[in-house]
């Protein structure tokens, strides 16, 4: 794939994955803290049902804010296009997301990235062939094998990367229908972020049935995105330091570690 059409995947694909819409989190008093303007996306960033802000990004950005840099961390629910809206009027200070030309318009990318995100190739339990699907590394390679996907409705990502090789794939609803149609061996492959395939196979016990392979594409790279408005711009040398330890530290690999676990 070339360098624009690598691009323009790319944020098809944030676009798509970071989009559900959520209710606002507790936001009575975020005088002090270093707010995170976030939309709903399992398990990345959510609202549980009891009202509390979950998540891998919450869980290290917790590490980099209250625990390393010194300050509480906020929080700003909202949907995806107002969220971003929000750093760029500096409503709220910051964003966890790709850093593309028009961000860099309104915010200060961080000098390392808060996660690299690998989507991995998901099949049935003793698939035939998963010594092959191992290998994959391209919609080529998908095609040559010939390999029935599945994947949610408006998946662009896919469409872009996998389908436009001839690769005949099927689409249904949601991705928990995704996961439930290849648990009933309906279809070969399904193509998720780890921590999304993780989180799924976890919550709907399809461990028995569903398995990651060895075969990825990506990753994505995901940088804290800092207003040009907020009061922390002018402290993002600090920051900078606070991110490097952290994700270089044993407890961000315990934080991963957790949410890669199929139990």
């Amino acid at each position: 794939m070339n360098i624009k059409k690598r691009y323009i995947a790319t944020l098809v694909f944030i676009s798509i994955f970071s989009s559900v819409s959520i209710g606002n989190a507790d936001e009575k008093d975020q005088t002090g803290k270093a707010t995170y303007a976030f939309s709903g996306w399992e398990p990345f960033s959510y609202i549980d049902e009891q009202g509390e802000v979950k998540g891998l990004y919450i869980d290290i950005l917790r590490e980099i804010f209250d625990n390393d840099f010194g300050v509480p961390l906020g929080f700003h629910a909202r949907p995806w296009k107002r969220a971003q809206l929000s750093v760029e009027t500096g409503e709220a200070d910051f964003l966890v997301t790709i850093a593309t030309e028009e961000r860099l318009g309104y915010a200060i990318k961080s000098e390392d990235p808060i996660l690299e995100l690998h989507l991995f190739v998901y099949t049935y339990k003793n698939h035939p062939k998963l010594g092959e699907i191992n290998g994959i590394s391209s919609g080529i390679d998908i095609k040559e094998l010939g390999l029935t996907p599945v994947t949610n409705i408006g998946n662009n990502w896919h469409k872009i990367n996998i389908d436009s090789h001839g690769v005949d794939t099927h689409y249904v609803p949601t991705e928990n229908n995704a996961f439930d149609f290849l648990a009933a061996r309906r279809a070969d492959i399904l193509i998720e972020p780890l921590f999304t395939g993780t989180f799924l196979i976890n919550q709907m016990g399809l461990s028995d049935k569903v398995i990651p392979t060895e075969a990825k594409f990506g990753p994505l790279v995901f940088h804290l995105l800092m207003s040009k408005k907020s009061p922390y711009a002018a402290k993002m040398d600090q920051i900078n330091l606070a991110i490097k330890r952290v994700t270089s530290s044993a407890r961000y690999q315990a934080i991963l570690n957790q949410y890669e676990e199929i139990q």
